[in-house]
């Protein structure tokens, strides 16, 4: 949904009738730059709903797990939850831009995916 929103509310602001250098290889490289993306981006939703899919589990299975294992009420499965999300915050805030420049974006985003 984010994606279609930026898309749509984002126009291109570089306007191509108004450019002097409007030349038949650079609408031409503009196009394919275009149609590349669309042939890869269901290959993308696909991965990205996957990680985001097997990213709810363990959410789900603590509530299930502490309520019926520690006799947790919803308030205190909550507030774990709470903190779940507050370290999360500060990892990222710290900690992902240290290793990302460490050892290189891509081997960051394998790690985020592995963790």
């Amino acid at each position: 949904v984010a994606f279609l929103v930026v898309m749509f509310w984002f126009r291109e602001t570089k306007n191509t009738r108004d450019n002097t250098d409007t030349e038949v290889g650079v609408e031409t490289q503009s196009n394919s730059v275009y149609i590349t993306l669309f042939k890869t981006m269901p290959i993308l939703l696909i991965i990205y709903f996957s990680a985001q899919l097997i990213g709810q589990i363990p959410a789900t299975v603590w509530v299930l797990f502490t309520e019926n294992r520690f006799g947790w009420n919803s308030m205190m499965v909550g507030f774990s939850l709470a903190g779940l999300g507050l370290l999360h915050s500060v990892f990222q805030a710290f900690v992902a831009g240290r290793i990302a420049t460490k050892w290189g974006e891509k081997t960051a985003v394998l790690l985020g995916f592995i963790a």
